[in-house]
């Protein structure tokens, strides 16, 4: 495909963000395939680059992680956890 130029990537990347914010995943799909195949592939291939940028936005750190529990950020995880886990057992006063 052809290298497209700023503005129209720029208009791209906006639908792009639009649609994930405003439309449900199978009206995206039936969209997609109404499209021709090059523009449906850039499409897709922004629509998934979106999804990931709000899922690290939303998640930060968290994402892609299994070390951090639920309702845990990075400090809470380095810190032995927000409720003071103690790894050797129940202790209310750790």
């Amino acid at each position: 495909m052809s290298e497209l130029d700023s503005v129209e990537a720029y208009k791209r990347d906006c639908l792009a963000r639009w649609m994930l914010s405003k439309k449900t995943d199978e009206s995206i799909r039936r969209w997609l395939k109404k499209l021709p195949e090059q523009y449906q592939n850039d499409m897709r291939q922004r629509l998934n680059t979106e999804r990931e940028k709000r899922k690290r936005r939303r998640y930060g750190d968290r994402y892609h992680t299994r070390t951090n529990g639920p309702g845990k950020n990075i400090h809470q995880q380095r810190t032995r956890g927000h409720y003071g886990y103690n790894t050797q057992g129940y202790n209310p006063r750790a």
